[in-house]
């Protein structure tokens, strides 16, 4: 028969399991891992190890899977941050283009000096405009 028992600290969960496993060994204990070696059985976790059949090859490998996973996961969100670049920016500028092309692209501002990136910005503004015009 079921039972459920619910109490204010883990402290106090754990001594009444404790006391309780010695006549009731179908415990399932949940929360916070336990400190105490008697109820290391009785978490949702070494339950489901136990009703999978899995063992520590089983557990490694699993682990090994979810941190390629992680790490795969990671690559593709970086991948996809790239690829959402659709701009060349000022560092890409800074790449391909010498000094005196980039001083002749910021110089053409009536009150001055563009900075780089608003420069660069407005010399694509045609070049956008013809790109949506396309997929329109």
């Amino acid at each position: 028969r079921p039972l459920l028992l619910v109490c204010a600290t883990e402290r106090a969960l754990d001594t009444a399991l404790e006391s309780i496993s010695a006549t009731e060994p179908r415990l399932l204990r949940m929360g916070a891992r336990s400190p105490r070696d008697r109820l290391r059985g009785f978490t949702l976790r070494s339950r489901l190890a136990v009703e999978q059949g899995s063992d520590e090859s089983h557990v490694r490998a699993w682990r090994s899977l979810s941190k390629q996973q992680r790490a795969l996961r990671d690559r593709i969100e970086a991948l996809a941050a790239g690829i959402q670049q659709s701009e060349p920016t000022a560092d890409d500028l800074d790449e391909v283009a010498d000094t005196s092309q980039i001083m002749s692209l910021c110089s053409d501002a009536p009150g001055g000096w563009h900075d780089t990136d608003d420069a660069l910005h407005k010399w694509l503004e045609p070049v956008r405009a013809l790109a949506a015009r396309r997929r329109s």
